[in-house]
């Protein structure tokens, strides 16, 4: 079956098949149909798509900055729940110190 096949082969193999079939496909197209079309309407839809672009970038720009506090917010949120784990560890290791040693070592005190 084809998804076997696809899923028998390494990620970064089908990512060089995927850029380069893409790259080619679009090389082709510009090739056949660059001699049909007039340079005026290109130019105009030239900077239509200029435009375009600008606002696709201040937007992904801006869903990158997100994805970037919420990351940070991920991160910090994490180094909280070691200092407390942390924290607990510590409170074990000290209360244990009252234990017979047999008792303290199934506690937590070597």
């Amino acid at each position: 079956m084809i998804v076997d096949w696809i899923y028998n082969h390494p990620t970064w193999m089908w990512g060089k098949i995927l850029m380069w079939g893409a790259t080619a496909l679009a090389c082709l197209g510009l090739a056949v149909f660059h001699p049909f079309v007039d340079h005026r309407v290109r130019r105009a839809h030239n900077d239509l798509a200029g435009y375009s672009i600008q606002i696709i970038s201040v937007v992904y720009a801006v869903l990158m900055a997100f994805i970037a506090v919420a990351t940070w917010g991920s991160f910090s949120a994490a180094g909280g729940i070691v200092q407390e784990e942390a924290g607990y560890m510590g409170n074990l290791y000290r209360d244990t110190k009252g234990f017979p040693t047999r008792s303290a070592t199934r506690c937590g005190r070597p």
